[in-house]
């Protein structure tokens, strides 16, 4: 039998080995999420989780275990998910995803009229061994070095870097204290340095504490699934052509080296010279991403559908 529920202080036993340990930090930190949790047969197989600015809601993540996907389980859930907020108050509900990364999220986008953008962001997920051969790193990588050594007059202009591109400093432990780096930043790190300065970097933070960019995409495969464990790239700086060269030679150099192969690395950037850059090197090709946004005014319009396993491809 299937049930949707919200999950609070009578279940959260059970769904919280689904939730990544950074969504439920922010739960209590924010206090402005919520969030579903989907059952079948008594057990817990799936968890959608938002935030809310005010009578909007905003999907930021979804998660179904792999036996439970295909069943038209996510796409009932969310169905629900949209009437129980309008009944709640609520006057819309946004979603920022891939297309091809999440098919039945696209589904519903369409079938209850959302409106629909490509954002100016793409988001790639590699392994190390899609490394090997990697184009840039044939390039001796000139004027950078590990973040752990850069000085200590430079952090603030790294930490302003970050800010100006949009990042939370906060979850960034290591910046301010190079013995903390591998709490969130790792060794793997990198900054490009013009004229003594910082002008770049490529930070390489463990996922686990991750946070994007406001208004990025937060589905289960930018944020780990329970239990994975991944490396996320972030760029920030200037986007010269030889700042971001000299950093993924440098990066793919330590990768080839230090990595295991299965290791897992994802990078979410900017559409323009970053993503033809590493399309380019790596030979892995960013996928898009869509913002998707609906007002609840027509919602009586429609009605939940019976599943239909036929159709449904949950991911």
């Amino acid at each position: 039998m299937y049930l949707l529920e919200r999950v609070d202080g009578s279940n959260i036993e059970a769904y919280q080995p689904l939730i990544p340990e950074i969504l439920q930090r922010w739960a209590v930190e924010e206090k402005n999420w919520m969030f579903y949790g989907i059952a079948v047969d008594g057990s817990a197989v799936g968890v959608i989780a938002l935030s809310s600015a005010g009578d909007v809601a905003h999907i930021r993540y979804v998660y179904l275990t792999p036996e439970s996907r295909r069943m038209g389980y996510m796409e009932r859930s969310i169905s629900e998910v949209m009437f129980d907020l309008h009944d709640e108050g609520y006057s819309g509900l946004e979603m920022s995803y891939i297309p091809s990364e999440y098919p039945v999220i696209h589904d519903i986008a369409l079938k209850y009229d959302f409106r629909i953008q490509q954002t100016d962001r793409a988001y790639f997920r590699f392994r190390a061994s899609d490394v090997r051969n990697c184009k840039a790193s044939s390039f001796a990588p000139q004027d950078i070095m590990r973040l752990k050594v850069l000085p200590a007059q430079h952090r603030s202009t790294l930490m302003k870097m970050i800010r100006d591109s949009g990042y939370d400093i906060s979850s960034m432990g290591g910046i301010d204290n190079p013995s903390q780096i591998s709490s969130s930043l790792t060794e793997y790190s990198l900054v490009y340095m013009e004229n003594g300065r910082p002008k770049g970097a490529l930070l390489v933070q463990d996922t686990a504490g991750s946070k994007l960019p406001d208004g990025a995409a937060a589905f289960g495969k930018i944020y780990p699934e329970p239990s994975a464990a991944n490396l996320m790239l972030i760029y920030v700086g200037t986007i010269q052509t030889k700042a971001p060269l000299y950093l993924l030679s440098g990066l793919c150099r330590n990768v080839i080296k230090d990595f295991p192969e299965n290791a897992l690395l994802t990078g979410y950037f900017t559409l323009g010279h970053i993503t033809n850059l590493f399309e380019g090197a790596l030979g892995v090709k960013g996928n898009r991403e869509v913002s998707a946004v609906v007002g609840f005014d027509h919602l009586d319009r429609y009605y939940i559908d019976d599943v239909n396993t036929d159709s449904d491809t949950d991911e």
